[in-house]
């Protein structure tokens, strides 16, 4: 594909890296590119030079570099640095596809619950690793720092409230603390003939895994076609034969509004 639309430090990058090597730009935005190179099996990532995107950039990295010594499946870390105007990070290209709303079904839900579960019970001192913490201000904080600035609708301001007072009332670090993805909905996630596997690992860090859980619901309730067949997918995949309880059922309510009714 043609590179006439990239900024010129990454068409330059590029041209010294894939020579001839034809390439694809999966996503352009103001602020990031994506770029596969599937000939070379190699996926480009650039970020705007920003103290955030940087941020969260290097979060990735540091995640995919430790999921490399455990038994899940993620894209790895080949080379990473920075060029003119752009931080960047070269991994492993994955022979997967991103199902959109109109194809996912059951086996997509399942493959998402059983990776989701192998995250979660995974057994690692991420606590060596400086990732963010979910806890209930930086969800919630956000949301009532710019309350009155038209960013929310009222709806949920409210239920962030009834969230807060929850989490209050429960304490919401009691629960585990797990490592976790946060961004789990079906844009972020690969799949493969056996797997599904999660990208875009800049969110990740340290929470409960109830909050990934509800992301995925959450998401699936409000954007899927088949969403009550995909919910029963994923929460298959998750929970297996021990099933979901009430208890969890009303806990992950407690982090996103999940009816799939």
């Amino acid at each position: 594909m043609s590179n006439i639309n990239l900024p010129l430090s990454i068409s330059e990058y590029l041209a010294q890296e894939l020579g001839d090597t034809g390439f694809q730009i999966a996503q352009q935005r103001h602020q990031a590119v994506t770029i596969l190179v599937p000939e070379s099996r190699w996926v480009f990532k650039f970020v705007l030079h920003r103290p955030d995107l940087v941020t969260a950039l290097d979060v990735e990295v540091r995640c995919l570099i430790a999921l490399e010594h455990l038994a899940l499946d993620a894209p790895r870390v080949e080379r990473h640095g920075v060029i003119s105007g752009f931080a960047f990070i070269r991994y492993t290209y994955i022979d997967g596809f991103i199902a959109k709303r109109a194809i996912r079904s059951r086996e997509h839900g399942y493959k998402l619950g059983r990776t989701l579960r192998s995250l979660h019970d995974l057994r690692y001192d991420w606590r060596t690793i400086d990732l963010h913490t979910w806890d209930s201000s930086r969800m919630l904080g956000p949301i009532f720092e710019h309350a009155h600035s038209g960013d929310y609708l009222p709806e949920e301001i409210i239920f962030s409230l009834q969230l807060s007072q929850r989490f209050e009332r429960e304490g919401f670090n009691s629960f585990e603390m797990r490592f976790i993805h946060s961004d789990a909905h079906f844009n972020n996630v690969l799949f493969t003939d056996k797997s599904a596997v999660l990208i875009d690992w800049a969110e990740a860090g340290w929470g409960s895994k109830y909050f990934d859980l509800g992301v995925v619901l959450h998401s699936v309730n409000t954007q899927d076609t088949n969403r009550v067949e995909v919910a029963n997918g994923f929460i298959a995949g998750y929970f297996g034969e021990e099933r979901m309880s009430e208890e969890e059922a009303r806990t992950i309510e407690g982090f996103y509004p999940t009816s799939v009714s």
